[in-house]
C-alpha cells in the first residue's frame, strides 16, 4: 500500500481543532430550584439505560474525528501495490492518439493518465523519460533526474490527433528501460502484445476506462444523381445496449436533413439518404451521449465532377491513348464552340483561340517546326514536371510559338518547348513540339506528364481532398493559397512548390487564392474510432503476467466518510428527542 499525495496530511490540524472546540463549549451554571425530585428521576433513567446513551455526549466528537480522518485519507489518494519507486529508469509512453479522448465523466482518458503519470513520476527515485506515442513517436525528456522539470514536460502533453504506433513504442521503451520500468498509458494496449516479451524490464499498463460506450460514424458517402446527391451513413453500436439518436446532415453551412435513428446493441446500422440539395462540402452527425464524441462527426465532398477531356482537330493518337490508360474518356469534338464551361480541351493554338476550357495546345500534325540542337533543360520543380523527367527526352524538331503571359519550363537551344500558365483566367499548357519530333511517347515520364497536364488544367474545380490529420501529400498547384477553416480561422498557407500539410483538427478547410475557393476535409484514422474494452495489467520478465497495477482506493474512504456522517446525523436526531 502507498500514498500518492502525503502531503494531505496536515490537515489532521483540522482534528486539533474540532477538539478545542469541545473544550470550549458552554457548559453548565448552578441554579437553584425549589425541587429535585424530577432530576432524580432523570439520573436514575439515565444510570439504568444502555451504555449507547451514556457514550452518547462524547460519540458525537469520535464521530466528527473519524469523519474527518476518512476525508484527509482520501485526498491523500492512497493506493495498494507493491510499488513504491524504482531506483532505476522509468520511462513513460503516453499515447496521443485520438481515441485517448474518450471520457469517463467529464474527464477525459488523456488527462485521466497524465494524473496517473504524475504519481509515477513522484514515486520514482531514478532518471525518467517520456515518450508520446502518435504516428510518430516524440521523446518528451529523457533521462530526468529532476521531478519538476518531468512533471512539467508531462503537463505540457498535448494530443495529436493521429493513429498510435504503439508496438514500436514497447520495443524503443524496452531499449531504453534496461532492468528498469516501463508505465504505458493507453486505451489499446492488450496482453497479446506481450506474448513473445523477453525483457528484465518491468512493463505496467494502465487503463482508466475499462469499459466505454461508444457509437461511432462508420462511414458517411455522396453521389450525384442527376440535379440532386444521394448518400449513404453507417453508424457503428460498439456498446451493449439499444441507443437512440439524431442523424443531423449539413450542406455547406445549413442543416438540410435531420432524422431521429435507433442504433441496435453490437451491431452497424446502415441509413440511405436521398434527395439532397447539391453542394459542395457535406457533414453528417449523430448526436448520442456516448463516451467518445470525436468519431460522432464524419465530412463528405463533392468530388463527382471530374473534367471531361475533349479533342479537337487533328490531334496525335499517342496523346488519345496517353489520356486513355490515365482512365480518362477522351471525346471528340468539331466545334468548340458546342462544348459547355466543363472540362479540358486538347487542340492547336488556332482552335485554343475559340473557347474559355483550359486548354493543352499542341502544334497541328502538318506543322513543320525548325531543326535544333542541344540538350533539354527545365524547370524541375514545376507540377507539370515532377517525375516526368524530360531533361532526358531528345527533341529533334520544334515550332516557334510563344505565347506571352505563359512561363517556359522546358526550353532547348534558346527554344521553349513547354510554357505553362494563366491568360486572363483561362489556364494553358504549350507543348512546342510535335510528338512524332521526338522520343518523348517512349519515356517513363509521357504518362505522368499528362496526368500532371490534367490535373494542373483540371485544378479548376473545387475540391481538393480527403485527408488524416496532419497527413502530408504532394499535389500540384501554382501560386499561394491561404488555408482556412469553416469559421474563417486561419490555418496556415500553401505555397507552390511545397508538400501539402493537413490540419491536426477533422473538420471541412478551405483554400484560398484571390477569388479561388477550394475545400477540403480532414477525417480521424478508422483505426480510431473502436474504442476497445481495456484493462490494466503487470508484465515481468519472460512475458509472464503478474498481478494489476498500483489501484487507487481513495472511494473506500470516501464512502467510510459519507456512511460515517448519516451515523452522526441519527446520533445527533436521536439525543435531540431524548432531550
Amino acid at each position: 500500500m502507498g500514498i500518492q499525495y502525503p502531503f494531505y496530511a496536515l490537515m489532521g490540524l483540522f482534528l486539533i481543532a474540532v477538539v478545542l472546540m469541545y473544550f470550549f463549549r458552554k457548559r453548565y451554571e448552578t441554579k437553584v430550584v425549589s425541587s429535585n425530585l424530577l432530576w432524580n428521576q432523570a439520573m436514575d433513567e439515565w444510570q439504568s439505560s444502555p451504555w449507547f446513551h451514556k457514550l452518547q455526549r462524547n460519540l458525537l466528537l469520535f464521530l466528527q474525528l473519524l469523519i474527518l480522518t476518512f476525508l484527509i485519507i482520501t485526498l491523500m489518494n492512497p493506493y495498494l501495490s507493491d510499488y513504491s519507486g524504482t531506483t532505476g529508469h522509468t520511462v513513460i509512453l503516453m499515447d496521443t492518439s485520438t481515441s485517448m479522448k474518450a471520457k469517463k465523466g467529464d474527464i477525459t482518458h488523456f488527462d485521466l493518465a497524465k494524473k496517473e503519470a504524475e504519481g509515477v513520476i513522484k514515486g520514482s527515485r531514478g532518471p525518467v523519460t517520456i515518450l508520446a506515442v502518435g504516428k510518430n513517436i516524440t521523446t518528451k525528456i529523457s533521462e530526468d533526474a529532476n521531478k519538476r522539470t518531468s512533471l512539467k514536460a508531462l503537463n505540457d502533453l498535448e494530443m495529436t490527433n493521429d493513429h498510435e504506433d504503439m508496438q514500436k513504442a514497447i520495443q524503443m521503451a524496452l531499449a531504453l528501460a534496461g532492468t528498469g520500468e516501463i508505465h504505458l498509458f493507453s486505451d489499446s494496449v492488450t496482453k497479446s502484445m506481450f506474448k513473445d516479451l523477453h525483457t528484465d524490464a518491468t512493463v505496467m499498463v494502465h487503463t482508466m476506462i475499462e469499459n466505454p460506450g461508444n457509437i461511432s460514424m462508420k462511414s458517411f458517402g455522396i453521389k450525384e444523381n442527376g440535379k440532386q446527391m444521394d448518400g449513404v451513413v453507417t453508424i457503428a453500436n460498439q456498446g451493449g445496449e439499444d441507443r437512440e439518436g439524431t442523424l443531423i446532415i449539413h450542406g455547406g453551412s445549413k442543416v438540410i436533413h435531420q432524422e431521429s435513428v435507433t442504433i441496435q446493441k453490437g451491431e452497424d446500422t446502415v441509413i440511405p439518404l436521398s434527395g439532397l440539395q447539391v453542394e459542395e462540402s457535406y457533414m453528417a452527425e449523430i448526436r448520442v451521449d456516448d463516451d467518445f464524441q470525436e468519431d460522432n462527426v464524419m465530412t463528405a465532398l463533392n468530388m463527382s465532377s471530374s473534367p471531361d477531356v475533349y479533342a479537337l482537330g487533328d490531334i496525335n493518337p499517342f496523346i488519345i491513348k496517353g489520356f486513355q490508360a490515365l482512365g480518362m474518356d477522351v471525346k471528340s469534338v468539331e466545334e468548340a464552340s458546342t462544348l459547355d464551361d466543363t472540362g479540358i480541351l486538347i487542340a492547336s493554338r488556332k482552335d485554343a483561340e475559340r473557347t474559355e476550357l483550359p486548354v493543352f495546345i499542341i502544334p497541328d500534325e502538318k506543322e513543320e517546326g525548325k531543326k535544333i540542337g542541344g540538350t533539354v533543360s527545365s524547370k524541375k520543380d514545376h507540377p507539370l514536371l515532377r517525375y516526368a523527367d524530360v531533361e532526358k527526352i531528345f527533341v529533334d524538331k520544334a515550332t516557334d510559338h510563344d505565347i506571352s503571359g505563359l512561363s517556359t519550363i522546358a526550353e532547348q537551344d534558346k527554344v521553349p518547348l513547354m510554357q505553362a500558365g494563366e491568360i486572363s483566367g483561362k489556364k494553358m499548357v504549350l507543348m512546342n513540339f510535335r510528338l512524332k519530333d521526338s522520343d518523348f511517347p517512349l519515356s517513363p515520364g509521357f504518362p505522368i506528364f499528362l496526368y500532371n497536364v490534367y490535373h494542373y488544367l483540371g485544378d479548376d474545380q473545387q475540391v481538393i481532398g480527403n485527408f488524416l490529420p496532419g497527413e502530408k501529400r504532394t499535389i500540384q498547384t501554382d501560386g499561394t493559397w491561404d488555408l482556412y477553416s469553416m469559421n474563417q480561422d486561419y490555418i496556415g498557407e500553401w505555397k507552390e512548390g511545397t508538400t501539402f500539410t493537413a490540419p491536426t483538427k477533422p473538420g471541412i478547410y478551405q483554400a484560398l487564392r484571390g477569388q479561388d475557393v477550394k475545400y477540403f476535409s480532414v477525417s480521424i484514422d478508422e483505426r480510431e474510432k473502436v474504442i476497445g474494452k481495456g484493462e490494466s495489467f503487470i508484465v515481468k520478465g519472460e512475458g509472464v503476467e503478474k498481478g494489476s497495477v498500483p489501484s487507487s482506493i481513495s472511494s473506500w474512504f470516501l464512502a467510510l466518510a459519507v456512511l460515517f456522517l448519516f451515523i452522526e446525523w441519527e446520533v445527533y436526531r436521536r439525543g435531540n428527542r431524548r432531550s
